[in-house]
């Protein structure tokens, strides 16, 4: 059969399947760039992330070893027939070395201070009744309802300064029911916990931090520690437990996420 050339039409325009095939394979690509980025960002996060529990396992150590000071002061009482350590003065300065951090040690016979060392500077907390200060009251109460040992803070110390207080109830348990004796407890230098080096280590990585809890009566964010830099970009979040709370540390780049960084 003959063909007429001049009526043929072609089944497809080459300028058309030119531009599908650019769409496609733009799309693609686009895809692939997509999912390497997704990819990256992963495992960019997850290194992050890993440094930021590792962080929280050194900030955990160094708040349990400060904080065994009060079972120190707790095993020493239960020598006693009261509430009350001899010489309380010498026996501080002699065991206050062991708990890196730790500024001061105190004895509080029914929520009362009545015993406090290093003396010097801390005056002004003898004779508080840690039931009627408004900034502790409630952590108090809950420390001994729960009969547990608590870390309240960080708080404005009557003293001066801001500082964590460990806070360990004591009981009679031979009287039924077991009667509440009173409190021995440990106030804490925030720099000392968070190690200087270590926040020094993150910030040359590139990383800014913030490490805060939920205060347990506003219920809202309190900032315990944190880097000077400027609000955290969509950061790794990381929370951990310590007596009677949890802590948060956020941790992400300082000059956002996707940006060449060095790791811990």
């Amino acid at each position: 059969d003959c063909v007429d050339q001049k009526n043929f039409v072609p089944l497809y325009n080459p300028k058309l399947l030119l531009v599908g095939i650019f769409l496609v394979s733009f799309s693609l690509l686009s895809l692939i760039i997509y999912r390497f980025h997704t990819l990256e960002m992963e495992q960019e996060r997850a290194k992050v992330y890993t440094t930021a529990v590792n962080y929280s396992y050194d900030i955990k150590f160094n708040l349990e070893r400060a904080l065994s000071s009060v079972h120190t002061l707790q095993a020493l009482l239960s020598q006693n027939d009261n509430i009350a350590i001899r010489n309380f003065e010498e026996v501080v300065e002699d065991i206050l070395p062991s708990y890196p951090g730790v500024i001061e040690l105190a004895i509080a016979p029914d929520g009362v201070i009545a015993q406090v060392a290093p003396l010097r500077g801390n005056e002004k907390a003898l004779g508080i009744n840690l039931f009627e200060l408004e900034a502790q009251k409630n952590e108090a109460l809950i420390a001994r309802e729960s009969g547990k040992l608590i870390l309240a803070g960080p708080l404005e110390l009557v003293q001066g300064g801001i500082g964590l207080v460990g806070r360990l109830p004591i009981f009679d348990h031979e009287a039924h029911p077991k009667s509440f004796l009173g409190f021995v407890l440990a106030v804490i230098r925030i720099s000392e916990i968070f190690d200087a080096t270590k926040s020094a280590q993150l910030e040359s990585a590139g990383l800014s931090y913030e490490v805060w809890r939920l205060h347990p009566d506003s219920k809202e964010k309190q900032m315990i520690v944190g880097s000077r830099n400027a609000s955290l970009i969509n950061p790794v979040v990381y929370t951990f437990d310590v007596p009677n709370n949890t802590w948060t540390i956020s941790l992400a780049p300082t000059q956002g996420w996707g940006n060449p960084m060095v790791f811990l």
